[in-house]
């Protein structure tokens, strides 16, 4: 089934660099924003996504959306494949404590 993933994302302390698409498809696109970086994935059968490095190792906060709305229940973080309480939220590298977004 066609899905469309779509979100926002921004780091908490510092900016997010070296953003690099992977398994993207035609039309697909991550673009840079005035406070961080958008997505938007239409995919069907694989993992789209794309990678990143925060310049001060800090925490990154985000809002998902899965075909227009929320669905937590769908988030998998990591590899440990972590579920998110609500589309909207921070992960942290271990040992960083999350800090008000700028």
């Amino acid at each position: 089934m066609l899905h469309l993933f779509r979100g926002h994302l921004r780091g908490t302390t510092g900016g997010i660099n070296q953003v690099h698409p992977s398994r993207t498809e035609y039309r697909d696109r991550v673009w840079k924003t005035k406070v961080g970086w958008a997505f938007s994935f239409k995919t069907m059968g694989h993992a789209d996504g794309f990678t990143f490095v925060t310049s001060d190792n800090g925490c990154v906060r985000f809002d998902l959306q899965l075909d227009g709305g929320p669905h937590p229940k769908k988030i998998f973080v990591g590899k440990k494949e972590v579920q998110p309480q609500s589309n909207h939220f921070i992960v942290c590298p271990k040992g960083a404590t999350p800090k008000r977004a700028r």
